[in-house]
């Protein structure tokens, strides 16, 4: 159903961003189905408050759509 959802997405020309990446395998598995799919999930980093969001742009610790797993907030 997944490589379905990201063919259909792909066929409209919209973007996909998959919730709830957790774990090393459901990142691969999300890379794997489709180069152009975005992941978010605490594999990516835990939640965090706006201001704390903003702080973390500003200090450049948070990197765009990239295959890498970003640099967590410690």
């Amino acid at each position: 159903m997944i490589r379905a959802i990201l063919s259909l997405a792909r066929e409209l020309g919209v973007d996909v961003v998959a919730e709830g990446v957790e774990t090393e395998t459901q990142r691969r598995l999300l890379v794997a189905a489709s180069a152009q799919a975005q992941g978010q999930g605490l594999y990516y980093s835990r939640a965090v408050s706006a201001q704390e969001s903003m702080q973390l742009l500003r200090a450049g610790r948070v990197r765009g759509s990239a295959p890498d797993r970003a640099e967590s907030p410690d």
